[in-house]
């Protein structure tokens, strides 16, 4: 019974003192749609201990972890697994129905993320493995 309190009383710490940022990234696709892509960061004694990437693109969107290679001050790096999709548009602030795709337009590993946080924007940068390891700018702005 002991420990059972001791280990809601730490789980209990850990969320008091955890903080949840939202960041949005707009970004506008061939069809001159502009698409709202967020990506969820939760803190706790200023350190990143989770994310959640949420994608939406003109034919799919879609929900995904965020795992961390890199995560200091200096900067951070990471890469998405456990993908989810949808046909809906996906973001932090709404439930959305998923599916299994039976073929994807693209590869899930097929690039990573890095940056840093600076004042309010997440200031990313893709680069696909593939294609020469081209790049794309990305900056996310916190949502108040």
């Amino acid at each position: 019974m002991k420990k059972r309190l001791l280990f809601l009383l730490l789980f209990i710490g850990f969320y008091c003192n955890a903080q949840v940022n939202n960041y949005l990234y707009n970004h506008t696709e061939a069809n001159d749609e502009v698409f709202k892509d967020y990506i969820t960061l939760t803190f706790n004694n200023n350190s990143i201990v989770k994310g959640v990437y949420y994608g939406n693109q003109p034919e799919m969107s879609f929900v995904a972890d965020v795992v961390f290679e890199k995560n200091k001050s200096t900067g951070l790096s990471f890469n998405l697994i456990n993908y989810k999709f949808s046909r809906q548009t996906v973001s932090p602030y709404s439930k959305a129905q998923y599916f299994e795709p039976k073929k994807l337009a693209f590869a899930l590993s097929e690039g990573s993320y890095s940056g840093y946080i600076v004042d309010n924007e997440l200031q990313l940068q893709f680069t696909w493995v593939y294609a020469d390891s081209a790049t794309k700018e990305m900056v996310f702005n916190l949502v108040e």
